[in-house]
């Protein structure tokens, strides 16, 4: 029988994997997140503000690093960056520490797809490290030890 992956708590919080993140968000701040977005986020980044409310870690996959935005941030930025105006469908939840956006294409159905895509110009021909929903994307955190490796090189 394979090995079940740990869960969302255990991964975040449970020290096999560095993930660097905030005290738990408030409720206000998730509802208001929820408001904002007029989609139906995905359980497992609710759950992880729920722990964290944001933070940052090394990845495996395309993007290397996240840096995911408190609740509270992330309904500013949506707003301020006016994602919905040139990114219809895109909900911005982080940032890879440069210049890209982290978020959920909410285009089609759930589960929706995490992508980054660049600040600016901010277009859909732009995404890149697209990997299948958030559960798969926070999956990609580093063990503590190929963390410390990938950050010596």
């Amino acid at each position: 029988m394979a090995e079940q992956p740990p869960n969302l708590r255990t991964l975040l919080l449970g020290g096999g994997h560095r993930w660097d993140g905030n005290p738990p968000a408030i409720s206000e701040d998730v509802a208001a997140l929820l408001t904002a977005t007029h989609v139906s986020l995905p359980e497992a980044y609710l759950e992880l503000l729920r722990l964290s409310d944001g933070g940052h870690a090394f990845l495996s996959g395309d993007l290397g690093y996240v840096r995911i935005w408190p609740a509270r941030t992330a309904v500013e930025y949506n707003r301020d960056y006016e994602v919905q105006k040139w990114l219809p469908g895109f909900v911005g939840f982080g940032d890879d520490g440069g210049p890209d956006m982290v978020g959920f294409d909410t285009r089609g159905t759930a589960p929706y797809p995490v992508c980054a895509v660049p600040f600016a110009p901010m277009e859909w021909d732009a995404v890149r490290g697209r990997v299948a929903d958030f559960d798969v994307f926070i999956r990609q955190l580093l063990p503590v030890e190929q963390r410390d490796e990938k950050r010596n090189h």
